[in-house]
């Protein structure tokens, strides 16, 4: 080998040790800011993320992280994207585990590494190497959502309840907020409660049915799960209804027109803006030396808000409000370098 040639691969060397030393570096050059967004799936709850991410990555003045998800809700698809992603290098993962207990071998895997880990929309089973999660406090929502929608109904009359998976854990808690509710109105009755409904074509053969057999019995519905808001405000649209009052879950576009059209009374928009807002914010103080405190919180609830047709024209500014205001004593939870 000539002498030249032996200077370059030296060189090559030492560069590759350089770059390889004190963690990962971003596409633009940046050191200690590469960070990922993991979802649990593909689904339309996370909407609000890109702008989020946007907004978080410009204000804290670091690359923005760019997203994941697996097609489906599925751990093996989601640790294969982890692997890869692991495999180039990065400096911390906001995510949702695709799996609740499935996922907490790979979160583990990946805090062993030193990297950090922190959850959003949904918290994985406990124990768990996840530092914390921003999520809606469920049964919170649906407490606050029904007793809206009973107000809005004069505190009188019949409430049918729609929901998700009553094998998933968030459901029941979901009930038991609604029952709270509703057991606070001596003149209201929850007349139903129709469960099973996290599938489009489910949820819409439900909505269908209900209307069907029992629409003249019916004063309020509350909602809370997002397949089914959107299912029935395409129903309600198309049938024209106004006299039913109905609460809703999440801001699908299809919700926000039927609110603004006044075929929904409303919805309680959980905040999934928040959610990724903060994440990368936590990620950033980690990465800045910041350790979150041991008597914080793994669970930090992510807040909600109310959209009728009187602000339905703020919905960005409400997401961003409501983050604001759940940012005010976020770093209190953490402990300064």
């Amino acid at each position: 080998m000539n002498r030249k040639w032996t200077i370059a691969l030296v060189c090559l060397l030492v560069l590759t040790l350089f770059l390889g030393a004190g963690g990962a570096q971003g596409e633009d050059g940046s050191k200690g800011y590469n960070f990922v967004v993991i979802q649990g799936g593909v689904h339309p709850y996370y909407g609000p993320f890109p702008l989020a991410i946007n907004d978080a990555s410009k204000d804290l003045g670091i690359p923005e992280p760019p997203i994941y998800a697996p097609q489906l809700f599925d751990q093996n698809e989601q640790n294969t994207i982890i692997d890869s992603i692991l495999a180039r290098g990065v400096d911390g993962i906001a995510m949702q585990a695709a799996d609740p207990v499935g996922g907490n071998e790979k979160i583990a895997e990946i805090v062993e590494m030193g990297i950090p880990v922190v959850g959003f929309a949904g918290p994985p089973s406990e124990p768990t190497m996840m530092t914390f999660c921003l999520a809606t406090d469920v049964y919170l929502a649906a407490y606050e959502g029904a007793k809206t929608l009973i107000e809005e109904m004069g505190g009188k009359g019949n409430v049918v309840h729609l929901t998700g998976m009553l094998a998933e854990p968030n459901t029941s808690r979901r009930m038991e907020g609604v029952q709270k509710a509703v057991d606070e109105y001596p003149d209201v009755e929850l007349i139903q409660t129709i469960a099973d409904l996290d599938v489009a074509e489910a949820a819409q053969n439900a909505i269908n049915n209900l209307m069907a057999a029992r629409r003249q019995e019916i004063d309020g519905i509350v909602i809370t799960a997002y397949i089914p808001s959107v299912a029935l405000a395409a129903t309600f649209t198309q049938l024209e209804e106004t006299r039913i009052k109905s609460v809703a879950c999440d801001a699908d576009e299809a919700v926000l027109k039927a609110i603004e059209d006044g075929f929904l009374t409303g919805t309680m928009n959980q905040n999934p803006y928040g959610q990724a807002y903060l994440c990368i914010t936590a990620l950033k103080m980690f990465a800045d030396g910041y350790t979150y405190k041991a008597d914080s919180p793994f669970f930090v609830n992510s807040g909600f808000y109310y959209i009728n047709q009187g602000n339905i024209a703020q919905t960005d500014d409400l997401a961003r409000k409501a983050t604001e205001d759940l940012k005010a004593g976020f770093e209190d939870f953490f402990n300064a370098p």
